[in-house]
């Protein structure tokens, strides 16, 4: 069957309610690719009744309207979005946390990082690499109005430093400046989800010039804006090129998050290339004191 008659049919299934009543959940993640046109009539099609929707890839002529077609109908309707394509957009990603007050599961799965985050880790093989998620510039102030997601339980979500130095600017000291005002504001952000129980968080930084200013994991950094996710049950910082968490860091977890049962990634301190045999004395420390948490 020609791909435009798959299409025309699928379309004309969802517009009549009578053959799909109470569907509520609609996973098209097997399809490898769609025109604009053709997404805008499946979202028509359904509009105000999905709750869970999946989507592995589109074209870049789609990519212009797909937040903006998604979040105008669904966004008083959905609770779970996990999308994979490699060629979304920030712009994308902020209108989804933005409109979507509804939303408890957020995926944004974007293959094509992957090689940047093995670039950084010299090409060793990380387990879970495809739950990586990219927003490229998340991290501008100008960019992040305030979410509005607030009972979100998993958020899978990478950002990114990706604004480029110009020859204004006076290079080192008002870019770190930038980027440290961005990352708190990153901080911010995740620290109002207080509902929130799983969260896969990256950072790749694509500037020289925030060699003091990164999403570290560190209190200095702004770590203590998440002090409320008094709910958190698994974190995985396994994607944040750069970890500087050590004892104080560790205290404050066990403190702020008293549900917390796994962190993966802390333990990567070794990819700052002092591959040594001895566990640090914060892993220990975290282990010891809660025994039912889970530490890689």
């Amino acid at each position: 069957m020609e791909d435009t008659e798959t299409f025309t049919n699928l379309i004309q299934l969802l517009r009549n309610d009578n053959h799909f009543p109470k569907l509520a959940e609609l996973d098209l993640r097997f399809i490898e690719e769609m025109s604009g046109r053709q997404w805008e009539n499946i979202v028509l099609g359904m509009k105000d009744r999905i709750k869970s929707f999946s989507l592995a890839a589109f074209n870049t002529s789609s990519t212009m309207m797909f937040s903006q077609i998604m979040t105008n109908h669904w966004s008083h309707t959905l609770e779970t979005l996990k999308i994979e394509p490699d060629n979304i957009t920030s712009e994308d990603i902020q209108r989804i946390l933005t409109s979507c007050a509804k939303l408890k599961k957020f995926y944004c799965l974007c293959p094509w990082l992957i090689m940047t985050i093995r670039t950084l880790r010299n090409n060793q093989e990380i387990p879970g690499l495809k739950t990586i998620v990219r927003g490229d510039s998340t991290t501008r102030n100008d960019e992040m109005p305030d979410w509005v997601c607030l009972d979100l339980e998993e958020l899978k979500l990478t950002f990114s430093d990706a604004r480029s130095i110009t020859a204004e600017e006076p290079a080192l000291l008002q870019q770190e400046l930038w980027t440290a005002q961005g990352i708190k504001r990153v901080y911010q952000q995740l620290g109002r989800l207080s509902k929130l129980e799983e969260l896969t968080i990256g950072w790749c930084s694509d500037s020289t010039f925030s060699q003091r200013a990164n999403l570290d994991m560190t209190l200095n950094s702004g770590l203590d804006q998440m002090k409320g996710l008094k709910s958190m049950k698994m974190i995985d910082i396994s994607f944040i090129a750069k970890v500087n968490s050590g004892m104080q860091e560790a205290e404050w977890m066990l403190e702020n998050w008293p549900s917390l049962r796994s962190i993966s990634g802390l333990s990567y301190r070794y990819r700052k290339r002092d591959w040594t045999l001895q566990t640090p004395d914060y892993i220990n420390f975290l282990r010891s004191e809660r025994r039912t948490l889970i530490v890689t």
